[in-house]
């Protein structure tokens, strides 16, 4: 899911998310990622936001037994250009 609002000409919230897995590759996986947009140009756009990403696997048993059970977060910025 993408959400994107506008908060003013010049500034907007993004919030992009998912789950999955489900048994099907993973047993469980999901992101998150909110962030705001400035505007500095109208084809220059600067990004701040913070985002996590869960990744739930294992398969196997006894010795030949794997398990991946991450999570991973921290801050991101970014710059946009349109052409």
């Amino acid at each position: 899911m993408r959400v994107n609002l506008p908060l003013s000409r010049a500034i907007d919230f993004t919030l992009v998310t998912d789950v999955g897995g489900f048994g099907v590759g993973s047993d469980l996986t999901f992101q998150a990622w909110p962030s705001f947009g400035i505007r500095i140009t109208d084809s220059i756009r600067a990004k701040l936001g913070y985002r996590a990403i869960y990744s739930d696997y294992n398969t196997g048993s006894g010795v030949n037994a794997f398990e991946y059970d991450v999570l991973t977060h921290g801050p991101t910025l970014g710059v946009q250009f349109r052409f």
